[in-house]
């Protein structure tokens, strides 16, 4: 049995607690102040007489025990510890061996309970109410822990405990990309080039290649307009209209398309060729916008079929031409299936609509696009292709799959540095950061399977020009994906646009310098890209 004395003035303070501890009971005990006691007597202080000399501060103090029958002392008579002559109190007075350890503070087993609480406590006050909620009562403080109350036992826990709070949960990210999805998405743009490999002997007129450029770029202005219509009343809940505007609108492109390679003098083999082109186009832009990547994926599996039986045997061309056939009818036929569940919906249009204006800067975009993946790979009227130039076009669509994965990246980082930043400055040096460590990685993958379309188109790599041109472009296409990401579509259509009229003007005007020029209308587009993504991206709420 132990009891607590606190001798403090001032206030409980642990270092001023004095313990006073019962001894073992002596074989023979003896009579007087200092003899020993059985542990059930009655251990008090001895109050002092009125003038008594008050011990020596070096003087060995004992406890006495009052004797059965003394009277015990009165409550308001001053209380101190007799002291005694070591030699004079007999021998109980006298502790034999090692002095008894202080036993451990029972405070230090609460502090360890309410550890988290401590921790986290901004106030003392907390930490108090945890304490009297569990029914700590200022009796219960006093002989348990030896302290006046709870709001002392509070006090002493918060300064000694270092305040440690807990993280907040991580935010959720919408921006997860799967990357097996996404390389499947690069494999997508890329497989239906496969099919010009079986009709290569059907396109050998001298306006074959002319048509068939002037179809792909009446294609992709017309349908990447076309998919943002579809986009936006889908996004309206308009399944109706999605399917309304999905059937006008690639029925328009496939006539115009087609309608384009006609104007172009194109040969009724080459024009049938631009039909097919025009049509699948189409049924691509239907196919993606209603998520049905994997049809789309299935029914261009003839066509990889046919062309990797071109290159291994010499097949028969009307066997040849029938995987592109089988697989224009499968996408047709699909894409038919999603217009017509959507056009028995049968649900009326809102009332606001969609403008048409909304949807021209989309198209700007995918003919100023299309002009310069064109020129920098197939050249144009003024000079002829470069060598290998085709494998320009393979690389940069190989590498959208990559390009779309990099966006959810991008947008991925942007909600951690929006939730870690403390200052607006230092978003928008993480989202910088984030933008130029994107855009490289991506430049070097580019690099990576320019150089490899490079050597096998030619048997070698491409040449400084030729990769530079690649680069730049890619910088301005994923760029430009970037800021439509984020809202802005005006800006990368008119810098595209732009670009793509400087090329062609200064090829026009001064062939010789036709690469030259090309790289100075490419790079200063790449620039100006760069500035408006970083001035778009690096404000806080554009990320909200």
């Amino acid at each position: 049995m132990s009891t607590l004395l606190n001798l403090s003035e001032d206030g409980p303070r642990p270092e001023d607690t004095v313990l006073l501890r019962l001894p073992r009971r002596r074989t023979a005990p003896a009579d007087g102040d200092g003899a020993g006691h059985r542990p059930d007597e009655t251990v008090a202080l001895r109050v002092l007489r009125p003038g008594e000399a008050r011990p020596a501060p070096d003087e060995t103090m004992a406890l006495r025990v009052l004797r059965p029958g003394e009277a015990q002392p009165s409550p308001d008579e001053t209380l101190a510890l007799r002291v005694v002559d070591p030699q004079a109190a007999g021998p109980g007075a006298a502790q034999d061996g090692p002095p008894v350890p202080l036993p451990a503070d029972p405070l230090d087993e609460l502090a360890e309970r309410l550890a988290d609480v401590c921790a986290r406590a901004v106030h003392p006050f907390e930490i108090a109410a945890v304490l009297e909620s569990d029914g700590l009562t200022d009796e219960q403080a006093a002989v348990l822990y030896g302290r006046t109350d709870s709001f002392s036992i509070a006090d002493e826990l918060f300064a000694r405990t270092e305040r440690r709070h807990s993280a907040p949960p991580e935010p959720a990210d919408p921006w997860q990309a799967d990357p097996l999805r996404t390389l499947l998405r690069g494999l997508l743009f890329a497989l239906p080039g496969l099919a010009y490999l079986p009709a290569a002997p059907f396109l050998r007129s001298g306006t074959a290649a002319g048509a068939l450029a002037l179809t792909a770029l009446v294609g992709w202005a017309l349908n990447q307009a076309l998919a943002h219509r579809a986009y936006a009343w889908r996004a309206l809940g308009a399944r109706y209209a999605v399917g309304r505007s999905l059937l006008r609108g690639g029925l328009a492109a496939t006539v115009l398309g087609a309608g384009a390679a006609a104007l172009a003098g194109a040969t009724w083999p080459v024009l049938l060729f631009a039909t097919g082109q025009s049509l699948y186009l189409a049924s691509a832009t239907v196919l993606l916008v209603t998520r049905r990547a994997k049809r789309l994926m299935g029914a261009l599996a003839p066509t990889a079929v046919a062309a990797a039986a071109t290159l291994a045997t010499d097949l028969p061309q009307q066997l040849a031409l029938a995987g592109p056939a089988l697989s224009l009818s499968l996408a047709a036929v699909f894409a038919g299936i999603e217009i017509g569940q959507r056009l028995r919906a049968g649900d009326p249009p809102p009332a606001a609509g969609v403008p048409v204006a909304d949807s021209l800067p989309h198209g700007l975009f995918g003919l100023a696009v299309g002009a310069l993946v064109l020129t920098a790979s197939f050249g144009d009227p003024w000079r002829p292709a470069p060598a290998g130039g085709a494998s320009a076009a393979v690389a940069l669509t190989l590498s959208m799959g990559l390009a779309e994965w990099l966006l959810f990246r991008f947008r991925s980082r942007s909600v951690t540095a929006l939730h870690t930043s403390t200052t607006a400055e230092q978003f928008r040096t993480r989202t910088d950061r984030t933008l130029l460590g994107l855009l490289a990685g991506y430049l070097v993958v580019l690099a990576a399977l320019g150089g490899g379309a490079a050597l096998l188109w030619t048997a070698r790599l491409p040449g400084a020009g030729q990769l530079g041109a690649l680069l730049l472009l890619g910088a301005l296409l994923w760029t430009a994906l970037l800021l439509q990401v984020f809202g802005a579509v005006w800006p990368p259509a008119l810098i595209c646009t732009a670009a793509a009229v400087a090329e062609t003007t200064a090829t026009a005007v001064h062939p010789a310098a036709a690469e030259a020029a090309g790289l100075a209308a490419t790079g200063l587009a790449v620039a100006a890209m760069i500035l408006i993504t970083r001035a778009r991206t690096g404000r806080v709420t554009a990320h909200r």
